[in-house]
């Protein structure tokens, strides 16, 4: 609720890419623990976000220079969460596109861009390959 007091085009977009996220999952047949792991994970996913606008002073990660989806990860880290978990808060974003990413990983990466797309259908009147073109650009070659 913090990361969406920020932004009130974004409410809810947590709680929506945790549904979508363990629909996929669960459809794909994943273990109840991986589901469990991806639903954590998707509810945390964008946490990073409250230290990306926050004074240096607040945390050493506090500041634009570091990315939602590595600070996120690294406070997931002081709590104490499992690896899978970290692992999926810090690739769930384009970042983590020239990286290996899990299944579990990939299933929340796309729960997060069909929120996104719902939110730009709802607010802007466009989809989100039109608001964020560069998600959707094919590859050549």
């Amino acid at each position: 609720k913090a990361i969406e007091a920020r932004d009130p085009y974004t409410s809810g977009h947590s709680l929506r890419v945790r549904a979508l996220s363990r629909a996929i999952a669960a459809e794909l047949g994943l273990p109840a623990k991986e589901i469990e792991q991806v639903e954590t994970a998707a509810l945390l996913h964008d946490v990073g976000k409250l230290l990306e606008h926050a004074p240096p002073d607040r945390h050493t990660l506090a500041g634009p220079l570091v990315r939602h989806a590595f600070s996120g990860m690294h406070l997931a880290m002081e709590e104490g969460l499992p690896r899978e978990v970290l692992h999926i808060i810090a690739y769930h974003s384009l970042e983590g596109q020239r990286l290996r990413r899990t299944l579990e990983c990939e299933v929340v990466y796309r729960a997060d861009f069909l929120s996104l797309d719902a939110i730009a259908r709802r607010e802007l009147n466009k989809s989100a390959g039109e608001y964020l073109p560069y998600v959707y650009l094919p590859r050549h070659g």
